[in-house]
């Protein structure tokens, strides 16, 4: 969907529920202004779907009187149920803003019953749903945070309060809280040298002190405790991403905590009395909802902007060792010495460092089979012949 064009739609659906009180009331007064509203929102509609089809692209459809805008999205092979009666809405309107007359409240009834037709027949045939069916996480990324934050949607359309305030609390949790859990740490002896190749891997935000048995034995009582927050570096992602870290804490203080071990598809609920107060209502979750739609749509249009050379299709260096020879933890001979390599040993070429001879050395990467870890280091260049190159 067009971002401008969902733009217009989410304007659209504001005026047009705003409205429909208005229309339905009875007194001339509101129904004058339910009127002037509607039509309004049935225009926002129109440039919506000229917009979506790349009309604006060719002509000024700004310059369109409501006339012009029918028949131009008419021209685009769709039906528009009841135009005549769309056209005499807007003579209405005209009269009712323009020349100050009140319009008969049984007339825009029967208006809005028109509009409500013309529209959601319209969207359906551009997009598949009705107005009340577009909503701003249209915008976001298919995945699971998007799934949830739909489902959320849904259960709140049902009156299922509490159970959409959980849906949210899932989103962000596979967006943000997931990685500072640090339950794949709780039966682990040892963090596996490979572990930290992955830094967007599960837990490795959360407080490297907390990364261990001990540490989870001491001090998690129960699943929640598993995600531990550093609140430094949670801060400054969020700030980068362009995100208020008060409405970040204000979605997870106004919603369920959830977790949800690694592997698995079961999620745990905390359920708190405080959740079954007057103050949870509507207006909160939708609240709830739309700042978390607002916080992921930054995260994710920041990672659109962020540029990285990944590496694909580039040719895969690998080397053999011409003979035995440790492995150092810095291009340095006299640093640490962290493993021994054996003669005919292939390795994975990381970068070559060139350009004087006391750093004439290649950072390579080996897979010990026998401990099953990775061990990263340093070898001098005159130690290693490269044998071949992948694609």
């Amino acid at each position: 969907m067009n971002p401008e064009a969902l733009q217009c739609l989410l304007v659209a659906k504001i005026l047009y529920n705003k409205s429909i009180d208005l229309c339905e009331s009875g007194d001339r007064y509101m129904a004058s202004a339910g009127l002037v509203m509607l039509q309004d929102a049935l225009e926002s509609v129109l440039y919506a779907i000229l917009i979506e089809k790349k009309v604006d692209e060719k002509e000024r459809i700004e310059d369109y009187s409501f006339p012009k805008l029918l028949t131009k999205v008419r021209e685009l092979d769709l039906k528009i149920p009841k135009s005549g009666t769309l056209r005499a809405l807007n003579d209405q309107r005209r009269t009712v803003k323009h020349l100050g007359q009140l319009a008969e409240p049984a007339s825009v009834k029967n208006f809005r019953v028109v509009s409500d037709t013309a529209i959601n027949t319209l969207l359906k045939q551009v997009y598949s749903k009705e107005l009340h069916e577009i909503l701003l996480l249209d915008l976001l990324k298919d995945g699971k945070a998007k799934d949830y934050l739909e489902s959320s949607q849904a259960k709140l359309d049902q009156g299922d309060l509490h159970d959409a305030l959980v849906e949210i609390r899932k989103a962000v949790f596979e967006e943000f809280e997931k990685d500072y859990a640090i339950d794949r740490w709780k039966n682990m002896p040892d963090s596996p040298v490979g572990l930290g190749l992955q830094r967007k891997s599960r837990g490795l935000r959360a407080p490297f002190y907390t990364r261990n048995p001990k540490y989870i034995a001491e001090n998690v009582k129960e699943p929640f405790d598993l995600i531990r927050l550093d609140h430094n570096q949670l801060r400054g992602d969020l700030m980068e991403w362009g995100i208020d870290p008060l409405n970040f804490m204000n979605i997870t203080r106004l919603t369920p905590s959830v977790f949800r071990f690694e592997n698995t598809n079961e999620w745990i609920v905390k359920r708190e009395p405080r959740f079954s107060c007057e103050e949870v209502d509507v207006r909160l979750v939708r609240q709830c909802l739309d700042l978390a739609i607002s916080v992921l749509l930054k995260k994710q249009e920041h990672a659109e902007r962020s540029k990285y050379l990944w590496g694909m299709g580039a040719r895969k260096v690998i080397a053999c060792l011409v003979h035995d020879q440790p492995l150092y933890s810095k291009a340095d001979v006299n640093s640490p010495i962290i493993g021994q390599l054996s003669k005919g040993q292939s390795m994975n070429i990381l970068h070559a460092i060139t350009g004087s001879d006391k750093y004439d050395f290649v950072s390579v990467c080996s897979y010990l089979f026998e401990s099953r870890t990775i061990q990263i280091g340093f070898v001098p260049s005159d130690a290693v012949d490269f044998v071949k190159e992948d694609s």
